[in-house]
């Protein structure tokens, strides 16, 4: 081993450049794949706008990504918090190698941020226009891939036993505790499917939306409030993944779409002390009560509102779903404190949140 090269980072499947560790009260972030679209924007994002150490990787093209990454950063820092690294979500093999890399380059460490956005789209639209190579392909990238990555980088998270990160009040707020997010979709949606079509794809994100679930509730018994697991929906975004089917409608940017969903993870707390704070912060104004239902110590409400929603993209003034852990209260003192508000989302189990659509 090379004396100039301690960690052996420099093998010739990797192009890893790491010269800031990070803190244990820190951790640290990474977005997985960040080669384009909106991976590419969240990774640029959080080196421009937390101080935070970033992992980013990529399929092809990986001594470019760093480049393209810092493109335009006179911060030096954000150079010295960049790691890139080879991956490919859909082989194994190389979801470990980027698993063994952090050990070495972060070894005490807690990952403090994941955002696992892997994605591809054939669009069906009918059931005579579905093929089986390309249904697996959807599957592998879209459903496989996203669970190689919690294999492998759970291991990372904080435990039930470890400290809070400190505070983090910088442009892009977070909380103390860890959030392992998958990206979604709406058309993953069941209850949301009018529309049809696009049969892999939807299958595909549909099941991202269990594994968010599922890897949440054992989260729940490992790290209790130290971490969680979401899946989150970015809205509908201009770029290559979405260029077939533009055809003029109105889209956000990659870079609008990180920054609102950056936005929304502050909010994205173990509980809310208020369920009424919890209206004010996803809808501006005072929206209207709908109903409740009680369940033990935890409750389902229905809000809806027509407002815009603020720091994430809306449909029709829906905010389609949010689960979030609320105190134990009577029915009567919610009612109470909520009073005739109402806006967007569903209290259904404590700890999971699903951001943009009910699964």
């Amino acid at each position: 081993m090379s004396t100039s090269d301690p960690l052996n980072l420099n093998r010739s499947s990797h192009i890893v450049i790491v010269y800031l560790m990070a803190s244990p009260r820190s951790g640290f972030a990474i977005v997985t794949p960040a080669s384009r679209g909106i991976g590419f924007a969240l990774a640029r994002y959080l080196l421009q706008h937390t101080d935070l150490p970033i992992i980013a990787t990529a399929r092809r093209n990986f001594d470019n990504l760093r480049n393209r990454l810092l493109c335009g950063m006179e911060n030096s820092a954000a150079e010295q918090r960049l790691s890139v690294f080879d991956v490919d979500v859909t082989e194994e093999p190389t979801v470990r190698s980027l698993a063994d890399d952090i050990r070495q380059t972060h070894p005490k460490a807690p990952l403090r941020l994941a955002l696992t956005v892997p994605g591809i789209l054939h669009v069906e639209k009918s059931p005579s226009q579905i093929d089986a190579h390309a249904a697996l392909e959807s599957l592998k990238v879209n459903t496989i891939g996203p669970m190689l990555l919690m294999k492998h980088l759970t291991p990372f998270l904080p435990t039930r036993s470890s400290p809070l990160f400190d505070p983090f009040d910088g442009e892009v707020k977070l909380p103390q505790h860890a959030i392992y997010a998958m990206m979604a979709a709406r058309v993953g949606s069941v209850s949301d499917n009018r529309m049809g079509g696009w049969y892999s794809y939807r299958a595909s994100k549909a099941a991202v939306f269990q594994l968010a679930k599922t890897l949440d509730l054992y989260l729940e018994g490992k790290c209790a409030d130290r971490a969680i697991s979401l899946a989150m929906h970015p809205g509908t975004v201009k770029t290559d993944f979405t260029k077939s089917y533009q055809d003029g409608r109105e889209m956000l940017s990659a870079e609008e779409s990180a920054e609102r969903l950056c936005g929304v993870l502050d909010m994205i707390k173990t509980y809310y002390a208020s369920v009424y704070q919890l209206c004010v912060v996803l809808g501006e104004g005072l929206p209207r009560w709908t109903a409740i239902f009680s369940s033990g110590a935890h409750f389902v409400f229905y809000l809806q509102t027509l407002l815009h929603i603020p720091r994430h993209i809306h449909h029709d003034g829906i905010f389609r779903s949010m689960q979030v852990q609320v105190p134990p209260v009577s029915p009567q003192a919610l009612h109470n404190e909520v009073g005739h508000q109402r806006d967007a989302f569903r209290i259904l189990r404590p700890r999971n949140y699903v951001f943009g659509v009910e699964a």
